[in-house]
């Protein structure tokens, strides 16, 4: 992932959030809930920089089918072994995004709706316009198609979760848009 770095060049501080985890249910045979142990409860790590990662946390088709085979799972680990790209068609994405201080994405626009939830620290969102909003942990943005870009402005590592929900089509200024990862490395396009 080519990211801006602090003009200083100050050495990155060890990445000091919370592994990333997640806890999966499914049912038996005779239908009672139950958590799934298929896959270790710690998420694996895509390192994109060594001042940014992210985690698939879950994939799982749309409209998605529970039919007690388990596919959803099987599907989901063999991307954990082929990291997709931002957006999957037809696939709502759970990803965690962690970023170093001072980190800044390139402008990027997936074809999607995301919904995102700042966990850790402070990012600051850029838009095409020059627009920008300061996003504390705990709020929310909603990120409809938009050419845009994120920097951790706090003094430690930031957390992102995002949803990811592909769009049947993108259309800006009366033109239809593709997927634009602005140079953004470890995902496919």
């Amino acid at each position: 992932m080519p990211t801006t770095i602090p003009s200083d060049a100050t050495p990155v501080p060890v990445n000091d959030l919370p592994p990333h985890t997640r806890v999966i249910t499914t049912h038996t045979d005779t239908g009672k809930s139950v958590f799934d142990e298929t896959l270790p409860r710690e998420v694996p790590v895509q390192v994109l920089d060594p001042r940014a990662s992210a985690a698939l946390t879950y994939v799982a088709a749309i409209p998605a089918a529970l039919a007690g085979d388990n596919a959803d799972l099987r599907a989901y680990t063999s991307l954990l072994h082929d990291p997709p790209g931002l957006t999957i068609p037809n696939a709502a994405v759970l990803r965690a995004y962690d970023m170093g201080p001072g980190v800044a994405s390139p402008l990027h626009r997936t074809t999607s709706i995301d919904f995102l939830v700042v966990l850790y620290g402070e990012m600051e969102l850029t838009l095409d316009s020059g627009e920008i909003r300061h996003v504390k942990a705990g709020e929310v943005v909603i990120q409809r198609g938009t050419m845009h870009s994120w920097k951790n402005v706090s003094e430690g590592w930031a957390r992102m979760l995002a949803v990811t929900i592909p769009v049947n089509e993108l259309v800006v200024g009366g033109e239809s848009k593709k997927e634009d990862l602005g140079g953004i490395e470890g995902f496919k396009e």
